[in-house]
């Protein structure tokens, strides 16, 4: 079944042409639309934000609980009588995991930040630059705009 969106299929088969009416050709086709793009960006944008977040809790959560640790080891060593190597290099080694953690959050906390920051400065780029060729486009009653490359000199 042809794709009605794209026009491939028998149209495409055809030479683009049909009843009497110029299709174009395939590979000119995509069922990329301006909106959704944008619209994918503005949820990149929200996610990449959202994440941000999330790992900037994440890396303060593993350092309170690195040092709740440390303070915890200290605790059983002074009032508890809790002095035995394993216990003491097992609680060190809980602190230091989540040191790393609190360091990996904190490396992705501004990786997620600079996607946000990107896919937030695309899709304003993507805005101001089609928004008007596609306004211009509905503005002369044409379907879609012709690419820019069209309508230059050589």
């Amino acid at each position: 079944m042809p794709n009605q969106r794209t026009r491939t299929g028998p149209v495409a088969a055809a030479g683009g042409r049909t009843a009497g009416l110029h299709v174009g050709a395939a590979t000119h086709d995509t069922d990329v639309d301006l909106n959704d793009v944008l619209d994918l960006l503005a949820t990149l944008t929200d996610a990449g934000f959202s994440a941000h977040d999330l790992c900037e809790a994440a890396a303060r959560q593993a350092q309170e609980v690195a040092a709740a640790l440390r303070d915890l080891a200290e605790d059983l060593a002074a009032h508890h009588n809790v002095i035995g190597r394993r216990t003491s290099v097992a609680m060190e080694r809980l602190s230091e995991v989540m040191e790393e953690i609190a360091a990996a959050s904190g490396n992705a906390r501004a990786a997620t930040l600079a996607a946000a920051e990107e896919a937030e400065a695309l899709h304003t780029d993507m805005e101001e630059t089609y928004r008007p060729v596609q306004r211009a486009a509905a503005d002369a009653d044409l379907a879609t705009p012709s690419a820019r490359v069209h309508n230059q000199s050589i």
